[in-house]
């Protein structure tokens, strides 16, 4: 009995790297709801607030930029319908709906991989709040669009798509 639960935890520590490859994997393609189903929770990503260009925020769209220099994998470039946890100096914890942003803002001819969120019905500075963002559906691709009101028009749809995701 005893060789067989040997056995038995030795192959269990082979699933669990087989499903963390598989997490990641998925986490690349932007499948959160698989990665829920493994993981029991949504994927992650945590970071402190910074200042970005602030171009959200002339759009009518602010956005929190998180600065995620740590070790995580980057979730599939696009827009998500997730959530955003504030961690108060106190101890208390706030969660806000979001859209998520992962990616290179190819409209604005970003270069380099960001993660900023939009925090749905939001209105406050959180600059230097440590911040946690979960990602829950993937809602589209990354656009290159024409002008800023193509984008600003996408994004109005976005929110409205994550009310409805919300039940808001």
């Amino acid at each position: 009995m005893e060789v067989i639960q040997a056995t038995s935890a030795s192959f269990h520590k082979k699933d669990e790297g087989e499903i963390s490859s598989k997490i990641h994997s998925l986490v690349k393609e932007g499948n959160m709801e698989a990665v829920l189903a493994l993981l029991g929770r949504p994927y992650l990503i945590s970071g402190k607030v910074i200042h970005g260009q602030a171009l959200g925020r002339t759009l009518g769209f602010p956005t929190i930029n998180l600065d995620v220099s740590g070790s995580y994998v980057p979730p599939k470039p696009g827009v998500y319908i997730g959530t955003a946890e504030i961690h108060h100096k106190d101890g208390g914890n706030e969660v806000l709906y979001a859209l998520i942003s992962a990616g290179y803002r190819p409209t604005v001819n970003g270069e380099d991989y960001l993660i900023e969120a939009h925090l749905i019905d939001f209105n406050g500075d959180l600059y230097g709040k440590r911040v946690s963002v979960s990602f829950i559906h993937y809602l589209r691709e990354e656009i290159k669009f024409p002008d800023l009101n193509s984008l600003i028009n996408q994004m109005e749809q976005d929110k409205l798509d994550a009310k409805v995701f919300f039940c808001l």
